[in-house]
């Protein structure tokens, strides 16, 4: 009897355990296991999430290339007014290089279209050229560098011949390039150059660009340029060229809108033979000042109230500076 209870006891958990088992295979219990989890992130439409987990897609801080000398260096070499662009890049191996064409409009002018190269070499030096058809080549001089999450180059420099003459002039701009998905996209203030002194700026954008070597040489890409306008473009030789000695009676740097943090300036130069120049001759005019009056040719003031010199542009564009108490003396302003 004890054996027959203790086998119905048995049958009854077996029955039991057997309708549990079906309970959870019909509410699916039953079914695979999930796979496992997927090990590598998928973006086909871009929007920044995976499309099989919906997670934000993992971000690669891009890698640039380090140049071999720092900006210290090329500084100390701009030192001597068209040094910088005396550089033989001949031999210089070019890390990055980006072109482009860029078309301005204008409401008086032709519309006229812009070539455009920039060569960031091993050493850290900069060159980037800009012409335009049946116009002038005009190079400028620089450096770069790795700032880490992007890269930083400076044109301090810039020079052209016109109407025969070769000039350097003083320039300062900055172009911070980011990668992104492999690509550059960044915009680079052009100059008009010595017709206006460079004062008026202009940007070329540059889109998707790889950085890859299109161009082997310079004369490669001038051979380009004048395959597609049918000109015979020469460069200039900056070899020999040297600034002019005459000395001023007051030298005042301009900032662009008066602010001093900024990195667009032309050099003034009053002379003591009652003329001036801005950007380094481009601009020239005369001054005088009789009984603490000043007086100037041209778009160049003087305001007394707050001893600030300023170059009219245009409506919209100015550059100024507080003339200091030397520089007040020396112009018979104090």
């Amino acid at each position: 009897m004890k054996k027959s209870i203790k086998w119905l006891i048995c049958l009854v958990t077996a029955l039991a355990v057997s309708a549990a088992i079906g309970a959870l295979t019909a509410c699916g219990g039953g079914e695979e296991d999930p796979p496992a989890e997927h090990t590598t992130h998928v973006d086909a439409d871009s929007d920044g999430k995976c499309d099989e987990c919906g997670e934000d897609m993992p971000v690669t801080a891009p890698e640039y290339k380090t140049p071999a000398k720092n900006e210290d260096y090329w500084l100390n070499v701009s030192d001597n007014k068209g040094d910088i662009m005396k550089e033989n890049v001949s031999e210089k191996e070019i890390y990055y290089q980006f072109s482009t064409i860029y078309e301005h409009v204008s409401n008086t002018q032709p519309t006229r279209t812009y070539y455009l190269l920039i060569n960031l070499y091993g050493d850290g030096y900069l060159r980037a050229y800009q012409y335009y058809p049946e116009g002038t080549l005009f190079e400028y001089g620089g450096y770069w560098r790795n700032d880490g999450t992007y890269l930083t180059a400076r044109a301090l420099e810039y020079g052209l011949a016109y109407n025969g003459t070769t000039n350097v002039y003083t320039y300062g701009q900055n172009i911070e390039l980011s990668m992104s998905n492999g690509t550059f996209t960044f915009a680079f203030s052009i100059s008009l150059g010595n017709a206006d002194g460079g004062l008026y700026l202009r940007q070329a954008s540059f889109t998707n660009q790889s950085g890859a070597i299109t161009y082997a040489t310079t004369q490669a890409w001038l051979d380009y340029v004048g395959e597609e306008t049918g000109d015979t473009v020469t460069q200039p030789d900056f070899s020999d060229w040297a600034p002019e000695t005459e000395s001023a009676l007051a030298e005042v740097t301009l900032y662009y809108g008066g602010n001093t943090e900024s990195s667009v300036t032309q050099p003034l130069k009053f002379e003591s033979d009652g003329t001036y120049t801005i950007a380094d001759g481009a601009i020239e005019g005369t001054w005088e000042v009789n009984d603490g009056v000043f007086t100037a040719t041209g778009a160049l003031t003087y305001d007394a109230a707050t001893k600030t010199i300023t170059y009219t542009v245009s409506q919209t564009q100015s550059f100024s500076a507080v003339l200091t108490a030397e520089q007040l003396e020396v112009l018979g302003l104090a």
